[in-house]
């Protein structure tokens, strides 16, 4: 992977604890933060409000759709991919009227694309648990 396609912004002379503050931050911003706040407005609010003017599949996929798009920024494809999990988180808060329940689905796709991206990025190294290198 060359030095311009990195996930995380440092070069191979940045001292190992920039790198740790890094990754917990893009832990806590796309793993805790983003699921709570995300979910509160898709799916509290604006699926809510959609529940009470059409049917419930057309509120699902257009919630989801607004969802999708909204995601556009990190590529092209996110709609694309996002799209039918998204159509699975509406349609579980549909069903069970439980934030927690759709907050936590989220996290944890959140978390695997999180531990997805730490994989890719060339500067970890995997043995068991992350080790960062200095290479």
């Amino acid at each position: 992977m060359d030095k311009n396609s990195r996930i995380f912004i440092y070069d191979n002379n940045t001292d190992n604890s920039y790198r740790i503050i890094e990754i917990i931050l893009f832990f806590i911003s796309s793993c805790v933060i983003a699921p709570i706040l995300e979910e509160l407005l898709f799916r509290g609010i604006i699926l809510d409000g959609f529940m009470k003017n059409y049917g419930k599949w057309k509120a699902i996929l257009i919630n989801a759709l607004i969802f999708s798009l909204a995601h556009i920024f990190t590529s092209l494809l996110s709609p694309f991919i996002l799209y039918p999990g998204t159509v699975g988180l509406a349609w579980i808060y549909y069903k069970y009227k439980n934030l927690r329940l759709t907050i936590f689905c989220h996290y944890a796709y959140n978390f695997m694309i999180f531990l997805q991206l730490l994989i890719i990025v060339n500067d970890i190294v995997i043995y068991g648990k992350f080790l960062l290198s200095h290479s």
